[in-house]
């Protein structure tokens, strides 16, 4: 790409300099004006014309190819992260369970020294079910 660039300078150089040879040779000096007038769209146009070909010839499957290299690249970061979060999520909940874990046994033990040295374990609390309410409409 820098060959390409450097190309192009020359290219316009070139041509200023023959354009400024023809200026210094004009027939009278009132096209001066119109001839430094048509030089300059002329440079403007030699300097724009490589850029747009660039962005649509033959470097935009250079630039094609990057953009798909970026992307393949940024969806591999994205997969990398989500795999990442999934594997902290992971031990975050293990984490949390082994503190929960901790806990009960630690509440077991507290509760156990209160009741003089026997758990709960063997103790089954019996629940008895509540029976539905009806409702009856007011006129």
């Amino acid at each position: 790409m820098d060959v390409w660039f450097f190309r192009e300078v020359c290219r316009v150089g070139i041509f200023l300099i023959c354009a400024q040879a023809l200026v210094q040779l004009r027939p009278e000096a009132s096209y001066e004006k119109y001839l430094k007038l048509l030089v300059g769209a002329m440079v403007l146009i030699q300097l724009f014309l490589p850029l747009g070909n660039a962005l649509a010839g033959e470097d935009a499957v250079w630039i094609e190819e990057r953009l798909d290299a970026l992307w393949e690249s940024m969806e591999q970061s994205m997969e990398e992260a989500k795999e990442q979060a999934r594997q902290t999520e992971e031990r975050l909940e293990q984490m949390t369970m082994e503190a929960a874990r901790r806990m009960e046994e630690q509440l077991q033990q507290e509760d156990g020294q209160e009741q003089g040295g026997i758990g709960f374990s063997g103790v089954e609390n019996a629940v008895e079910p509540i029976e539905p309410v009806t409702v009856e409409a007011i006129e």
